[in-house]
């Protein structure tokens, strides 16, 4: 499963956890080619409503939108459909490539 790259799971018997119960804490280090999450470009263009670190409203940085956006299509999903240089639109095409990536990922979670 795409997710399922780990580096190193460190148990810790001596720290309790609360969740739906009292659980043995553990540490599970994960390995990725990014860590690009739908959080990173809500950053950039945030809904009017959004508050970033507890404090003050954060206008939007539709530059850094569009740099992190294309960096992603790029160097992280790699789509040989979008020819930055030519200025194609990269949105559909990154949020579709997203969502075949996801739908492969879920249905290899509930095969497994």
């Amino acid at each position: 499963m795409p997710t399922a790259r780990s580096l190193g799971l460190v148990s810790l018997p001596d720290l309790p956890v609360r969740r739906e119960g009292i659980e043995t804490a553990c540490v599970y280090t994960r390995v990725a080619e990014s860590f690009n999450r739908v959080g990173n470009f809500e950053a950039f263009s945030p809904p009017e409503s959004a508050y970033f670190l507890g404090g003050g409203q954060q206008g939007p940085d539709y530059e850094g939108l569009r740099i992190s956006g294309e960096w992603t299509v790029k160097r992280v999903l790699k789509l040989k459909t979008v020819d930055l240089d030519a200025g194609d639109a990269w949105g559909n095409e990154m949020r579709f490539e997203v969502a075949r990536q996801n739908a492969r990922m879920v249905a290899a979670w509930q095969a497994y």
